[in-house]
């Protein structure tokens, strides 16, 4: 119950609206996605996905604000943009996500450790061995906003999302990677 009281206050910091399951967490940076047409294509990809009951929440990495900002493209009123956050202010606004959608290879990795759904923005992903052992959680989407909406529709349905996501965090057990081993054995090696 301590998990979910310090959620609360987590997204009440971000959005007072926000509730577990009940948004879509979004982050888009790659110099890529800052070029004019990837902008609007991720744009509209964002706003066939949103809704008013299930917003998109999108942290909006500094360079992609202004290449935003310098274009003619508008978000969808259902798409929330919020400053960039902490490290662990994001990983709690992953894993209470219903999905996250994503072009950076560290947020897709955090997503596979979380256990949250990801949709790739990218055409291509470094973490093949989270793609591969995802079960079909991890999908890489590219830009096509039909094929992100009937991938958000099969892997958080929005009347089990905030369940799912709810049971997620609650029942979240992430056991020590062995980093600290490894880099103690490396200097004392």
């Amino acid at each position: 119950m301590r998990r979910l009281a310090i959620l609360s206050v987590v997204l009440a910091a971000v959005d007072p609206g926000l509730r577990p399951g009940a948004y879509l967490f979004a982050t888009i940076h790659r110099a890529e996605n800052r070029e004019l047409a990837a902008m609007a294509a991720w744009a509209a990809l964002l706003g066939a996905v949103a809704r008013p009951e299930r917003p998109v929440v999108l942290a909006l990495h500094p360079g992609t604000r202004a290449a935003l900002a310098a274009s003619a493209i508008q978000l969808s009123p259902d798409v929330r943009i919020i400053e960039p956050q902490g490290y662990r202010t994001t990983l709690g606004l992953q894993l209470h996500a219903a999905a996250v959608l994503t072009d950076s290879g560290g947020v897709q990795r955090e997503a596979a450790w979380l256990r949250v759904p990801c949709l790739i923005l990218r055409e291509t992903t470094e973490w093949v061995e989270a793609l591969e052992g995802s079960g079909g959680t991890m999908v890489v989407i590219g830009l096509d906003a039909a094929r992100a909406q009937t991938e958000v529709d099969r892997l958080a349905p929005t009347a089990t999302a905030e369940a799912v996501a709810r049971a997620r965090a609650a029942d979240l057990r992430l056991e020590p990677a062995g980093a600290v081993d490894a880099i103690v054995a490396a200097l004392e090696g």
